[in-house]
């Protein structure tokens, strides 16, 4: 197992965990892996990365630029050069580039993304340019849409598998697994992190990924449909509304009302306490929540959030629910 961290406390962490568990500490490295690559010309079997979402590459877009030009698709970046504030397809690329070739029986990755990668970029843009790459080389083998709240302070999630060894049925195609409604509850919500997958959970999505087969969970689509249609999917967003031990974390923990205070926030948070278990439609926690943020003082953009914070995704819930201001 080798790996690189940029985080000096997360690398500590990782090189630590290593060696309780007699593994060789030394292959995990520190550093920026998109300026100094601590692993140049290694090939591995399998790779794994969650980067960092949305966050900007201009503090290393000296020498990411430099090796784009001199190198092309002989180096990392060849395919294209995704917008300076997110830095996402730089790390698929950088993963690309560490896959086996296909005579040595190649390789397969997962990367955990936003929703930016998917859909970001008009024709000819950087990532536009990249995603066509992927599709061109038949790479892409399987997108999966995650819950959400199964990450910390994002909203929706995929995860990508790409590999260069697809079995022969799968060539020319790309499956999307709609896993977004498997997912329990955690006992003890960490901020915005409120759920998480179940061993039962897991063992569904293996089972769907490995049958390739469509059903009201999964399509396969060729590459050509895949890469060139823009697909929208509406669904009502149903909703209901409680104030419970994760809602008030929400409320606690969204940036939105962190000009508030603590004294407001502990002022927000105490008023609701009183009220812990009642849940049902808006109108229904309106009578409370209402007069409490009257009394404090909330402005409309803090109130809208409010109501965002006290509201659950419920697929029982009737439909076109959303929050207002």
């Amino acid at each position: 197992m080798f790996g690189q961290e940029l985080n000096a406390e997360s690398y500590a962490i990782c090189r630590s965990d290593m060696m309780l568990k007699g593994e060789d500490a030394s292959h995990i490295q520190l550093g920026n892996s998109f300026a100094e690559d601590a692993f140049d010309g290694v090939r591995f079997d399998y790779l794994l990365a969650n980067p960092p979402f949305g966050v900007e590459w201009k503090k290393v877009q000296g020498p990411i630029r430099d090796e784009h030009a001199a190198k092309g698709l002989a180096g990392r970046f060849g395919a294209g050069l995704p917008r300076i504030n997110d830095g996402s397809f730089l790390f698929l690329q950088h993963m690309i580039a560490h896959m086996k070739p296909v005579e040595q029986g190649g390789s397969r990755l997962a990367i955990v993304f936003n929703g930016s990668p998917l859909f970001t970029g008009g024709a000819g843009s950087g990532e536009s340019e990249i995603r066509r790459w992927i599709i061109e080389n038949d790479w892409l083998e399987t997108v999966v849409a995650l819950p959400d709240q199964l990450f910390y302070n994002t909203g929706s999630t995929y995860f990508w598998i790409v590999t260069n060894r697809k079995s022969r049925r799968r060539r020319g195609k790309v499956q999307l697994i709609d896993a977004r409604e498997r997912w329990q509850k955690m006992r003890k919500s960490l901020g915005n992190k409120r759920k998480e997958f179940g061993a039962e959970h897991i063992a569904e999505i293996t089972r769907l990924y490995g049958e390739f087969a469509e059903n009201d969970q999964v399509k396969i689509m060729t590459n050509e449909r895949f890469g060139f249609l823009r697909i929208t999917v509406e669904r009502p967003l149903r909703l209901r509304w409680e104030i419970s031990e994760d809602t008030l974390a929400a409320v606690r923990t969204n940036r939105k009302l962190s000009k508030l205070g603590e004294t407001g926030l502990d002022a927000l948070v105490d008023g609701l306490r009183p009220h812990l278990g009642l849940t049902g439609d808006r109108e229904d926690l309106a009578p409370i929540v209402t007069l409490l943020l009257t009394e404090i003082g909330l402005t409309t953009p803090q109130r809208k959030t409010m109501w965002e914070s006290l509201s659950v995704r419920d697929p029982g819930a009737p439909g076109d629910h959303r929050p207002q201001g």
